[in-house]
């Protein structure tokens, strides 16, 4: 029966139901030959489809039948019984979730990179990234069934494969030059790097659960005028958000201390820096997101008071609210649109909440926010101490007796391999644990086992802090398909109104004085 789908699957040309699927031609038959049928999952942000994963010697087809899906995100409904929707009906579905409701293939020879990946705190998945920029995530029941999928994809030796694998596909580089070289040498900006640290960690867009993390780098939100020379408007690096406020972290010593629990190891904190809440909290004006963020509450928005509606605020109550040590998204260095409620959406309870309030040093410009943000981002205060930061969230500061020393402990479940679903054998429990595991976040992989090394940099002044050669090289390596527009800040010596093109990204060139 196997053989027989993937023959009527690809007896025509396979059209594509949404751009981002590949249009291909139905080789002859002698050409076609079946390499794999397994059961999996396509894991999309708040949804999981279930269905067959066949491989091909032309083409890698997912068969949809059914999803399962729930409130916040994970496998249960609110009354914690599992969902599922027949691919006929899709009565319960939204408009926009009937869209995913669908089968997908794609040309072999268009992958481009497949990286490892865990879901749900099993090392069981793995993304495939296409040569269009787009990557699928597809998560297996087992890891022996990943295992032999991945080595089924890369014995097919495609030519987009072959052009370097993950490294080529991400940097433009050979796997010759490993990119934390490549960073502390200052070949790679300090975005770049930490995209790669995102991606090789199992960050992904695929999954709100693990959405890429980025650092809080600033401190100072409420000044008319910020001098990125001086390291007093810096956030400090080397602390988790946690640790920052010398009174929280002394409350949270001792509950850490008082903790005594057989079977719950301690913790500093209850609650992850990245998680489905945090993520749709800061982009609940974009969308997709904002549907996301009416699915995870229900269908309705929550009080003005606990949504993002200022900056300052959010960076205040990350410092003071001893359940809050969220860290930011990607979006706060080059997408001032997450900022500004361009659809006119109706927010909170009373309505009345509208754009994000910025700095004063913004000037009342998204743009502006954006700008300076990530050219603090890109200092020289940031390129010195970066390295402590990534020791926490990627490095030898996130796990183990280090981790206790540097106060950053979390809840047990927040961290990959914590349990092993497979041998809950009561349902109702297992659904439960999988909630809880979907909605409160997932530690990234651990990259590294001792200190990351320190950056070697070069003293600059702020107009040329961000030149627009490494502008283009920088946009050109990201791998967010939404990544559009920055804007820069470049020495006076470049003609205003120079056009560099970096594609899919337009990036505007700024002199001195904000002439564009």
């Amino acid at each position: 029966s196997s053989s027989s789908s993937s023959s009527s699957t690809s007896s025509s040309k396979l059209q594509s139901s949404g751009e981002d699927e590949w249009v291909m031609e139905a080789p002859p038959p002698e050409e076609r030959r079946l390499l794999a049928d397994i059961r999996c999952q396509l894991v999309l942000p708040m949804l999981v489809l279930d269905g067959r994963l066949e491989l091909t010697t032309t083409a890698i087809h997912f068969a949809y039948d059914s999803v399962h899906s729930g409130g916040g995100g994970g496998v249960g409904d609110e009354n914690g019984e599992r969902r599922h929707e027949d691919a006929s009906s899709g009565e319960a579905a939204t408009a926009g979730r009937r869209s995913a409701l669908r089968d997908r293939t794609w040309q072999s020879s268009a992958l481009r990179a497949v990286w490892q990946r865990g879901f749900l705190l099993q090392d069981t998945a793995l993304e495939l990234y296409m040569d269009n920029q787009r990557a699928y995530f597809l998560n297996f029941f087992s890891k022996r069934q990943r295992t032999q999928v991945e080595r089924t994809l890369r014995s097919m030796h495609t030519p987009a494969l072959r052009r370097g694998g993950p490294l080529g596909w991400l940097l433009g580089q050979s796997k010759s030059s490993h990119p934390t070289e490549l960073w502390r040498q200052g070949r790679l900006s300090n975005f770049e790097y930490l995209m790669y640290l995102n991606t090789a960690a199992g960050r992904t867009y695929n999954d709100l659960n693990q959405y890429p993390v980025f650092p809080w780098v600033l401190s100072d939100y409420t000044s008319e005028r910020l001098d990125l020379s001086d390291m007093r408007v810096y956030r400090d690096l080397s602390r988790p958000i946690g640790a920052l406020n010398p009174e929280r972290l002394a409350q949270i010593l001792d509950r850490y201390q008082a903790f005594d629990d057989p079977d719950v190891p301690k913790f500093h904190y209850g609650s992850l820096y990245s998680s489905v809440g945090a993520v749709l909290y800061y982009l609940i004006r974009l969308e997709p997101f904002t549907s996301h963020f009416l699915r995870f509450q229900g269908g309705t928005f929550d009080h003005e008071a606990r949504m993002f509606t200022s900056i300052a605020q959010t960076w205040h109550n990350c410092l003071h609210n001893s359940s809050d040590v969220k860290e930011l998204t990607p979006e706060f260095y080059y997408l001032p649109e997450f900022l500004e409620n361009r659809d006119r959406f109706r927010f909170g309870e009373q309505g009345q909440m509208d754009d994000v309030e910025l700095p004063r040093w913004a000037k009342g410009d998204a743009r502006e926010f954006i700008r300076v943000h990530r050219l603090a981002l890109e200092s020289d205060y940031v390129s010195a101490n970066l390295h402590h930061w990534v020791d926490l969230v990627f490095g030898y500061k996130s796990r183990g007796q280090p981790a206790v020393q540097a106060h950053n402990v979390f809840y047990f479940l927040n961290y990959p391999g914590a349990v092993d679903l497979a041998l809950i054998e009561d349902p109702l429990q297992r659904r439960s644990l999988e909630a809880q595991i979907q909605n409160f976040g997932c530690c990234p992989q651990q990259l590294f086992r001792k200190p990351h090394p320190v950056r070697v940099y070069r003293q600059h002044s702020r107009e040329d802090a961000f030149t627009p050669l490494h502008a283009g090289r920088a946009l050109a390596g990201t791998s967010h398909a939404a990544a559009r527009r920055l804007e820069v800040e470049c020495a006076p010596a470049v003609p205003l109104n120079t056009r560099i093109t970096s594609p899919p990204c337009l990036v505007r060139v700024c002199g001195p004085s904000g002439d564009r």
